[in-house]
């Protein structure tokens, strides 16, 4: 155990924000997590109609012992306080090296 090995449990439990986060792995059982779903909008722009806007596929951050089976393809569900569920499949994994993944998700 290191000094900053109980961050990414203080990270995902303080920025959650009232999400509950599903994940299926793509040969495994549901299950709840620990996360932290990110659907900014800011990234690539794209003009459309002579319009501007930024968009970024949305993101689940999540701590690195948690995701251990969780990789390309696996399922994740968002279920954001009062609002409906929505429904995304992982396209990559990024550890960060300091106990933390970042997935980028494609709303399925």
């Amino acid at each position: 155990m290191g000094l900053f090995s109980d961050l990414p449990a203080i990270f995902t439990g303080t920025f959650n924000e009232g999400d509950v986060v599903s994940v299926t792995p793509v040969s495994g059982s549901p299950r709840d997590v620990s996360g932290i779903a990110v659907f900014r909008r800011a990234g690539s722009l794209a003009a459309v109609d002579e319009m501007s806007f930024a968009t970024t596929d949305p993101e689940l951050h999540m701590g690195e012992a948690d995701s251990g089976d969780l990789d390309e393809g696996a399922l994740v569900s968002v279920h954001p306080a009062a609002l409906p569920v929505e429904q995304f499949k992982i396209t990559a994994r990024y550890p960060d090296g300091r106990g933390m993944v970042r997935f980028t998700l494609h709303l399925v």
